[in-house]
């Protein structure tokens, strides 16, 4: 009686009070809150033409790829990314759950390939994750580059792609590769410092950072011009088993996997698919960036002649796939 909510439980008068009773029940008043709660909140708070436009935009964007929070950003929509996944969740849009990017989880991989042991490798001395930080403390600010190696379907003579990712916009650029072979990702490098020129390799491509794989094992030819023997970059190596060291280029391969997905051959594409899977990637709109795509937040931090290693062009956002035709 003395506060709220000023009713007579536990009144020590409540026998001789004349006045009408007033009593709290939990029981009465959970079903209350739970009514107020989501009864109310049942159904869209759309009307149908707005649900059919909606629907329509959802459906559009999901289609070619790209994820609820990115078609709500670039569509300019006035509604939260939870309401979309509530309204799906409740069948009233065309896209279904199975349709969603990540809405379906992952299947936990099994693997039974023994654990990676630290090898003592010629190659990698001075070049260790150690190393790496290191040079990181003595030279802040440079260009980093992780590099990776992408599978097809695995088998002898399978072509792979070469991934080059630019830590600071996540810029990533592919290179078809004839093998999985040190050669091969020689001959790469040697066509783009063909292309930039030394000085302008040496100035972009301070800094790169990659895994133990055996198409990594040359690193001064990576390094090295071959014709004046100058060191132009500085390539440095995970520790054994860690590629979580290079997360954001494992990170962003998912865009192109989604593309050609996992356990798919990438011997039916050419160097024009790649360079085309490139352009949707590389202009596929991140909530990171703030909604800008890694060509947009590049363009001011690296020479056109980075850019023109993959062909890279602007795309609008809403012409943006990640739904490449399947080549057999």
């Amino acid at each position: 009686m003395k506060r709220f909510p000023y009713v007579c439980n536990g009144c020590d008068k409540i026998k001789e009070c004349p006045l009408p009773k007033v009593f709290y029940k939990a029981s009465t008043a959970q079903t209350e809150y739970e009514f107020n709660v989501s009864e109310h909140k049942k159904g869209p708070q759309l009307n149908a033409v707005q649900m059919k436009q909606l629907d329509k935009i959802i459906s559009d964007g999901v289609k070619r790829g790209i994820a609820i929070e990115v078609i709500i950003e670039t569509n300019h929509l006035h509604i939260a990314p939870s309401t979309v996944y509530h309204y799906i969740d409740l069948n009233l849009l065309e896209v279904k759950n199975i349709d969603l990017k990540r809405k379906v989880r992952y299947h936990q991989r099994y693997t039974i390939k023994p654990k990676a042991k630290p090898l003592n490798y010629d190659y990698l001395n001075n070049r260790r994750f150690d190393d790496f930080t290191q040079y990181l403390l003595e030279n802040p600010g440079v260009n980093i580059w992780q590099m990776d190696t992408l599978i097809g379907k695995k088998g002898e003579g399978e072509n792979t792609v070469l991934s080059l990712l630019y830590t600071k916009t996540n810029l990533q650029l592919f290179f078809k590769l004839r093998s999985n072979c040190a050669d091969e990702v020689n001959r790469v490098f040697e066509r783009i410092k063909k292309h930039l020129g030394s000085d302008l390799f040496k100035e972009i491509f301070e800094c790169l950072l990659t895994d133990n794989g055996k198409e990594f094992s040359d690193p001064l030819s990576i390094e090295a011009d071959s014709q004046t023997g100058e060191t132009l970059t500085h390539v440095f190596y995970c520790n054994p088993g860690r590629s979580d060291q290079k997360g954001k280029c494992e990170k962003n391969h998912e865009h192109f996997r989604e593309c050609i997905p996992q356990g798919i051959s990438f011997n039916p594409y050419m160097h024009s698919d790649i360079i085309k899977i490139s352009n949707q990637v590389n202009n596929y709109p991140r909530k990171m960036l703030g909604f800008h795509s890694p060509y947009e937040s590049t363009m001011s931090l690296l020479n056109k002649k980075v850019f023109e290693l993959n062909q890279l062009h602007e795309i609008p956002a809403h012409k943006v796939t990640l739904k490449y035709p399947r080549k057999v």
